[in-house]
């Protein structure tokens, strides 16, 4: 009995040693995955200062010009057209088309953002981070 119970122990230390690698992938895929639909509903309700705290530290500033250049922008809609996640680097990439218009105008406009991620690990900012602007909104 105890030889089986050793080897059952054996077999999984042997195991979670191999699996330790995918398991962080696997958590780190699936916090992307909530970040980024948090991301995306605080833009789609027009949250634009919320959102600005998954921005990565040296382009706050430049994020927060483009915040204030969207002040009158309503987004209708937003579509993901394709996600991108790189495990071994630890980025993802999320291509992202709005629908908006201007107040007051009823036009309603088009853009496309790529929307450019890193998982950091390390410091009082850990997570993912957004290392890209909020599109321009013309």
């Amino acid at each position: 009995m105890s030889f089986r119970f050793f080897l059952l122990v054996a077999s999984l230390l042997v195991f979670s040693g191999c699996n330790s690698t995918y398991m962080k992938n696997y958590f780190a895929m699936d916090s992307f995955t909530n970040t980024s639909k948090s991301y995306s509903n605080l833009l789609r309700w027009h949250e634009f200062d919320a959102a600005a705290a998954y921005v990565d530290a040296p382009l706050l500033e430049e994020y927060q010009k483009r915040i204030e250049a969207a002040r009158g922008v309503s987004i209708l809609d937003l579509r993901i057209l394709d996600t991108k996640y790189d495990a071994e680097n630890r980025t993802a990439q999320v291509l992202m088309q709005f629908d908006y218009n201007i107040s007051p105008s009823l036009t309603v406009k088009t853009v496309t953002d790529l929307q450019k991620w890193r998982y950091l690990d390390e410091g009082e900012k850990k997570g993912w981070r957004l290392e890209s602007l909020l599109p321009v909104f013309e």
